[in-house]
């Protein structure tokens, strides 16, 4: 027998106590319902307050609306043109009647008008993305581990 044999019989019994150690069971969650008929009203309106997540609020967005509305002008000015161009009288008339410049005409529409759609939707994304930006710097706190 050598000598590392009973250094390597010491680790495995030690592991094997670790292992029949019981585990630990969290602490139970608090009713809430409990807690709601236990307090007051004044009270379980800070407790709901501090349990309740934040959520984006109008005054997210506020600085965005001139955004907003300019998005959905161009928009909007955009298909109002095209279909003043393209249907006058209310139903799409093609400039000519043959069938290739009709498919052809038919596309450069469509692809006018996603091209605007897709500006539009870009712009909202960005609008929205600006606001959870200004949310996240409301809602969440990072403590400076070199402040006391």
């Amino acid at each position: 027998m050598s000598r590392a044999t009973p250094t390597v019989f010491a680790l495995i019994s030690r592991l094997r106590n670790r292992r029949r150690r019981p585990e630990r069971i969290p602490a139970p969650s608090p009713d809430l319902a409990a807690l709601r008929d236990l307090d007051e009203v004044a009270g379980w309106a800070r407790l709901a307050s501090a349990l309740s997540p934040p959520t984006l609020s109008a005054a997210d967005y506020a600085p965005e609306t001139d955004v907003v509305r300019d998005l959905m002008a161009e928009l909007l000015d955009v298909v109002a043109s095209r279909s003043a161009e393209h249907a006058p009288n209310g139903s799409w008339e093609p400039r000519r009647p043959d069938a290739l410049s009709l498919v052809t005409e038919a596309a450069d529409l469509l692809d006018d008008l996603s091209r605007v759609i897709t500006r539009t939707r870009r712009g909202l994304r960005a609008v929205d993305e600006r606001a959870r930006t200004r949310f996240y710097d409301r809602a969440v706190r990072i403590p400076s581990p070199r402040l006391p």
